[in-house]
C-alpha cells in the first residue's frame, strides 16, 4: 500500500514531487472537490450496448483471472495490481482460459517491485508509485516469470481510460473489460482506514462477500480517515437495477492462509467516495 508519510526534511527530487502529487490527488478527491481528468488520456469512440454485468473469473464459463496473491506488509500494491491486470489480460486476449491445458501465467511481483521503474529508490516503506511507471517498465524491459525464464515477459502497450466525465470513464472501463481484446484494468483508489476493516472478519470460503464497499460504510464507526492511495485490479462489474459496482481483485490476506474479505475480492461502488473510477485507470495490451 502507499500510505507511509515521509520526513519533509528529505522531500526533494522528482520521486518526491510525484509523491506530493499522489497524496494531493487523494486529498482533493477525498475532500469532495471537483476534479477533471487528473491523468488525461485518449479514449476510443463510444461503444455500442455493453453487458449490464460481467465477471472475467467466469466469462462464458471460463476463468481468465489468476489466483489472488498476498503482498504482505510491504507497500507493493502497485506491483500486485499491475501484475494481476497483465496476467488476466494475457489469458483473455490470447484466449487461453485457465485450466489444465492453460496453466496460470505467473509473473513476479517481486521482480517488478525491485526493478528500476521510477520512482527510485524504492523499498517496502514507499508511499507512492503510479501504475503508469510500472507499466512503462513492463513495455520496455519486461518482468520475470515464476519460475524464471531466459526472456522477461513484456507487454505491447498501455491504455489510459480516464476521461473528464466520470460516466464516460465508467463506459470506457466497462467496454475494455467486456471486450476480448481488453481485459481487467489496474486502478488507483483513495484508501480510507475503514477499507481494511470492511474485509477483516468475513470468514472463509470462495464466494464473494456481496456487500458493496464505499468509505463510511459503517454508520456506527467514526468518520473514516484518509490514508492515501491503493492500487488494485478491476476484473468485472455490475451496472443494473441490482447495483452499480466494480468487482476488484485485491492483494491482502488477514493471515498467512486466509485472503482478506473472504476470497480476496471486493465490490466497490461505482462513482463512490473511493474514486476508483476517476483517478488513474489503465488497460494493457499483451
Amino acid at each position: 500500500m502507499t500510505r507511509r508519510p515521509t520526513d519533509p526534511a528529505v522531500d526533494r527530487g522528482q520521486a518526491n514531487a510525484q509523491r506530493r502529487r499522489f497524496l494531493k490527488t487523494s486529498a482533493l478527491l477525498a475532500s469532495g472537490l471537483a476534479v477533471e481528468s487528473i491523468v488525461p488520456g485518449q479514449l476510443a469512440a463510444a461503444p455500442g450496448a455493453l453487458p449490464t454485468s460481467l465477471d472475467l473469473r467466469a466469462k462464458n464459463g471460463n476463468r481468465y483471472i489468476t489466483s489472488v496473491k498476498n503482498q504482505g506488509a510491504c507497500h507493493s500494491c502497485t506491483a500486485f495490481g499491475v501484475i494481476a491486470t497483465i496476467e488476466g489480460s494475457y489469458h483473455l486476449q490470447k484466449q487461453k482460459p485457465i485450466g489444465t491445458a492453460n496453466p496460470e501465467l505467473n509473473l513476479s511481483e517481486a521482480d517488478l517491485f525491485t526493478s528500476k521503474a521510477p520512482p527510485l529508490p524504492r523499498d517496502c516503506n514507499i508511499d507512492h508509485w503510479w501504475p503508469r511507471n510500472a507499466l512503462d517498465y513492463c513495455i520496455t524491459t519486461g518482468v520475470q516469470q515464476n519460475p524464471t525464464t531466459s526472456t522477461p515477459f513484456k507487454i505491447a502497450a498501455k491504455q489510459q481510460l480516464v476521461a473528464s466525465n466520470p460516466e464516460d470513464t465508467i463506459t470506457a472501463i466497462k467496454s475494455w473489460i467486456s471486450n476480448d481484446s481488453g481485459g481487467p484494468v489496474t486502478a488507483v483508489m483513495v484508501e480510507f482506514d475503514d477499507f481494511l476493516a470492511f474485509g477483516a472478519n468475513r470468514g472463509t470460503g470462495t464466494n464473494d462477500v456481496t456487500d458493496v464497499y464505499d468509505p463510511g460504510w459503517d454508520p456506527h464507526a467514526p468518520r473514516p480517515r484518509l490514508i492515501g492511495g491503493h492500487v488494485i485490479s478491476i476484473v468485472g462489474y455490475e451496472d443494473s437495477h441490482n447495483g452499480r459496482y466494480w468487482i476488484c481483485k485485491n492483494s491482502w490476506y488477514v493471515n498467512n492462509t486466509q485472503p482478506w474479505n473472504r476470497n480476496g475480492y471486493v465490490r466497490i461502488k461505482m462513482k463512490g467516495l473511493a474514486y476508483i473510477d476517476r483517478i488513474d485507470v489503465w488497460g494493457v495490451k499483451v
